[in-house]
């Protein structure tokens, strides 16, 4: 593909996300116009610098997954590949969640079946997190009978942390390539590498959870202790919505899966409102962070007194690392 196709067809990536980005917008204002609030702006402003603190470690976590799996590149670059890639799950099919993922991992001589593999196991960590976080929030929940939940946690513990084991992620993932007819890889993870990536994914989302609740009790008063329950139930119904693969975020089905979790937390209209609220606050902090990770370092260039482009080094490593397929 020519210079100038490519060019052309970046930016008519960028246009597509841009205008499923104010379908989304548009939607979560018309929806809160009924509504009658009164934020408070200090609270608001808390919780998107919350929000995006919590994209920071996510793009850590991250960077120690593919750092674990031979595929990282430098974490400046790297976030810029996590962050503009996010935006493309606003896209109907979410393809370019890992297409545009892999196309920045490229330039450095990546793997794109271990990168591919990490896109995977991101998300087996996200749901791994998400629902430790419920399952330990449960029996503090006075909707839920204590018994019950913990009964839950065990059969969760049970059936998931098998999953963070190098083995059993390297006997599915070859599954999976062997139904796509691709070479088997070796996952050369250690057991304390995926231990370390659950963990922060878990700091990660309790730090979306914190952010959450500031959002909700800037119009209805919420226990901060809440944040672990608020954050797993906000990345479970994420993960709920990316399933949902021909709806741009999502939306609506992360919505439904949410207030039915913040239900027991707030009333329910209080949930409603939350729901579109949270939709608004995430897409704006998502927007925000990866306008700053894509603009620092061209920031920094410029102040070194470099004429380069924004953004990560497009030209392929002169030391590409292992590529296979």
């Amino acid at each position: 593909m020519s210079s100038g196709a490519r060019r052309l067809l970046q930016l008519a990536l960028v246009a597509l996300i841009v205008y499923f980005l104010a379908l989304a917008v548009v939607r979560s204002v018309r929806e809160l116009e009924p509504v009658t609030l009164e934020p408070k702006v200090g609270v608001l402003a808390l919780s998107l610098v919350a929000f995006c603190l919590h994209m920071l470690v996510r793009a850590l976590a991250w960077q120690l997954l593919t750092k674990s799996n031979q595929a990282a590149i430098p974490f400046a670059d790297a976030a810029i590949a996590w962050t503009v890639s996010l935006l493309g799950r606003y896209l109907p099919g979410k393809v370019l969640l890992l297409v545009g993922r892999l196309y920045f991992y490229r330039q450095h001589g990546r793997s794109s079946v271990r990168v591919s593999a990490c896109f995977v196991l991101e998300i087996l960590y996200v749901l791994v997190a998400s629902l430790l976080m419920l399952l330990v929030a449960l029996p503090q929940l006075e909707a839920v009978a204590p018994f019950r939940a913990w009964l839950l946690a065990l059969i969760a513990v049970i059936v998931l942390l098998p999953l963070l084991h190098p083995r059993v992620q390297e006997t599915f993932l070859n599954g999976a390539l062997r139904v796509l007819r691709r070479e088997p890889m070796v996952v050369e993870s250690k057991v304390r590498d995926g231990i370390l990536v659950l963990a922060t994914q878990v700091v990660a989302w309790t730090v979306c959870g914190l952010g959450l609740v500031l959002l909700i009790r800037a119009v209805h008063p919420l226990d901060l202790r809440q944040c672990v329950f608020v954050g797993g139930a906000f990345s479970f119904a994420s993960l709920v919505g990316m399933a949902a693969v021909f709806v741009p975020a999502g939306l609506g089905v992360r919505e439904g899966v949410l207030a039915a979790l913040l239900s027991l937390v707030v009333p329910g209209p209080v949930a409603l409102v939350a729901c579109v609220g949270a939709r608004l606050w995430a897409t704006a902090g998502e927007v925000l962070c990866a306008g700053i990770a894509y603009a620092v370092p061209w920031v920094v260039r410029r102040a070194r007194g470099r004429s380069t482009v924004p953004g990560p080094d497009l030209t392929p490593s002169s030391q590409p690392g292992p590529s296979e397929g």
